[in-house]
Parts: C-alpha cells; sequence; structure tokens
C-alpha cells in the first residue's frame, strides 16, 4: 500500500474511532456506566488510534514523523496515567488539573493530531 493510502486509511479510520469515543463516552455522560468501563474504552481509543497512527507513518519517507508521533504519545499518555494515578493513591487534584487532563485525552483521541503531523508532514 502506498504512503499516502496508509495515511488517508490511516486518518479515516481515527476519525472513526473517535467518532465511536464520543458517542459512546462524551454524548450523554449520564448514561450511568461503571467507571472502569469508561476508562477501559478511553483507554483502548487512545491506544488505538496511536496504532493507527503508527500505521499511517510507518512507510511514508519521513522517519521523524513516526518519532514525533511516539513522542508526543508517549509524554501526553504518561501525563495522564501520572496524574489519574496520583489522584487515586494520593489525594485530590484541582479541578484546574482535571480539566487539563481531559484536554490531554481529547487531543490523544481526537484526529487532531494526526490531521496537525499530516500538514506538517508536507510542508
Amino acid at each position: 500500500m502506498s504512503p499516502k493510502r496508509r495515511e488517508k486509511w490511516g486518518l479515516g479510520l481515527v476519525v472513526l474511532v473517535y467518532s465511536v469515543y464520543y458517542l459512546l463516552l462524551r454524548e450523554d455522560p449520564e448514561r450511568g456506566w461503571p467507571k472502569w468501563l469508561e476508562l477501559s474504552l478511553l483507554g483502548s481509543s487512545i491506544f488505538a488510534v496511536y496504532g493507527l497512527g503508527i500505521f499511517a507513518f510507518r512507510h511514508n519517507g519521513h522517519p521523524w514523523m513516526l518519532q514525533l508521533w511516539n513522542l508526543l504519545h508517549l509524554l501526553l499518555i504518561g501525563f495522564v496515567f501520572l496524574a489519574r494515578s496520583y489522584s487515586r493513591f494520593v489525594g485530590p487534584l484541582p479541578r484546574m488539573i482535571w480539566s487539563i487532563i481531559g484536554s490531554t485525552t481529547e487531543i490523544l483521541v481526537s484526529p487532531t493530531l494526526i490531521v496537525a503531523m499530516l500538514l506538517l508532514c508536507r510542508l
């Protein structure tokens, strides 16, 4: 498969994963699902988008794109994991930190990051 097709397929599948994530978790927050199920769906969505990004950037001729994708995801997932671990085991976090965590997870799942990297690749 050509690199352009891989990028288009990757972007399309990321949009699909984001749509399912948004419909299941964000559209109706009062759904009443157990917290473990919400967190497992969120984690599955994040790692699905990460894998699709690797699929899209692996053979595009720019090895720095894959390195940047890995670095961004490693840092952002690490931040979310450490903040949630702190909240769980040490004490409550301020509301502002929870807002930052929500924005970070939204960036990790949404197609915005892959679109920005594809545009950066075109420069």
